[in-house]
């Protein structure tokens, strides 16, 4: 009789020998031309097993090794590339460091090129609390149940109003494989700052960030359409789209699902689509 744990250890090292030679130095090489297929993705890693066809670029286990601050230099030509992808990425950057990001990202696309983003949307998250629309709390409240399990938090982790500062400003410990720990915020301080409007309360979220918190990987910034388009202008993108999940106006991106999964076709996270804001921008 073969144990019931046998075939699940055997997916798991057939996982990791996939990974490690998917991830291999040659295999991508080869898969993607040289590191030169046209398409990139800010902040994957080889074994998120992303669309081959992708280059890609985080902290580690990714194709480039990068850090997304003022320094980062995109390791592409000028006018080289198709489709800049990232996906959850850009909220984790203060404002000038997302300004420069994105001017890298202009520079390596082609004229025509295309920037696909997607981020926490700070209207729609502060629109929910405001409405008390629980398919939005209850999703972020469950999470943060966990964090208080795990990590010995206080039953104040619970609030609502850190469903919206939390993705806003959060941080990561390290030491105990913590996830993204929201900031706290008292309700009263909340709705003091709320009043003022978005970046007002993102300023209060920010503030509670010590400078060590800042650089752990976490949020540090509040996004939402009107900022983004705001820095993509400034960029130099002539078209800056709000977009529906799943779709896109950006001709060589596919999104979706089916074999091209493997290959070129993204498929975007559904548990994300009910607080997430996507955007096109065209060069």
């Amino acid at each position: 009789m073969i144990p019931s744990g046998s075939f699940s250890g055997a997916k798991g090292v057939l996982k990791l020998f996939v990974q490690h030679t998917y991830g291999s130095r040659p295999v991508r090489t080869l898969i993607t031309s040289k590191f030169d297929s046209g398409f990139v993705a800010l902040g994957e890693c080889n074994h998120y097993f992303f669309p081959a066809k992708y280059v890609t670029l985080d902290f580690g286990g990714a194709d480039y090794t990068v850090r997304f601050d003022e320094d980062l230099v995109l390791p592409f030509p000028d006018s080289s590339q198709e489709v800049v992808y990232a996906s959850h990425v850009l909220e984790h950057l203060p404002d000038q460091v997302l300004a420069h990001v994105v001017r890298e990202v202009h520079r390596v696309l082609k004229p025509g090129g295309g920037f696909r983003i997607e981020v926490p949307d700070s209207e729609l998250l502060m629109r929910a609390y405001a409405e008390r629309d629980e398919r939005v709390l209850s999703y972020f409240r469950e999470s943060r149940r966990q964090l208080i399990s795990r990590l010995g938090l206080g039953p104040e982790y619970l609030e609502d109003q850190l469903t919206v500062v939390g993705e806003m400003a959060s941080y990561i410990d390290r030491s105990r494989n913590s996830g993204h720990i929201p900031v706290y915020v008292t309700p009263a301080e909340y709705e003091a700052h709320s009043q003022d409007g978005i970046e007002a309360l993102n300023r209060l979220a920010q503030s509670k960030l010590s400078a060590e918190q800042k650089a752990s990987g976490g949020h540090n910034n509040a996004l939402y359409y009107g900022k983004l388009k705001d820095v993509l202008s400034a960029a130099g993108f002539l078209s800056v789209q709000k977009m529906d999940y799943g779709a896109t106006v950006i001709p060589t991106l596919k999104l979706g699902s089916g074999i091209g999964r493997i290959w070129d076709r993204i498929r975007e996270k559904s548990h994300r689509r009910f607080f997430s804001l996507y955007v096109d921008a065209i060069k």
